[in-house]
């Protein structure tokens, strides 16, 4: 068993879908159902069951995922003091665009963080706006720049730059 596929089936888990755990990791739908299958054949159980069109954990595949989440949540606190022991500065900023900010604005500001933080892994994502806006409640973004009204309350909106268009 690998943390690879622990991340995967607990992601399964969550939505209750191969294909929305998939969209999720950004992996392919029959990937994710590889890595399930290689995990059950390790763990000798079953995990999940169809009923109809619906799926769901086995009671094997609920205990499992107990201790999937024990071992995800440790890997990430492992993570946090290695950077901590590394310095403050270091760490990871995940950067989303729409098609337009991650065209004519993103780059920029990549550019001028990887130059006064270099020690910070920045990555850009583009997608549409509302893709985005998904990854940033799902914790999967840090900062997104967007163009054009945003009329969720939950965000809290700043603006960068006038748009002269």
């Amino acid at each position: 068993m690998n943390l690879n596929q622990v991340q995967i089936f607990c992601t399964v888990a969550k939505h209750l879908s191969f294909s929305m755990a998939a969209e999720e990791l950004f992996i392919t739908q029959p990937a994710v159902s590889q890595q399930v299958k290689a995990l059950e054949r390790q763990l000798n159980v079953k995990l999940f069951e169809r009923v109809g069109h619906k799926l769901f954990l086995t009671e094997a595949g609920e205990a499992v995922l107990t201790h999937c989440q024990t071992m995800l949540t440790a890997r990430a606190e492992m993570e946090q003091t290695l950077a901590m022991l590394r310095g403050s500065g270091r760490g990871r900023l995940a950067l989303g665009a729409n098609t337009t900010g991650g065209m004519y604005v993103a780059p920029g500001i990549v550019r001028a963080f990887r130059d006064v933080s270099p020690e910070v892994e920045a990555t850009l994502q583009i997608e549409t706006t509302n893709r985005i806006l998904d990854r940033v409640m799902q914790n999967m973004i840090d900062v997104a720049i967007v163009t054009g009204p945003v009329e969720d309350g939950s965000f809290a909106i700043r603006d960068l730059c006038p748009d002269e268009v």
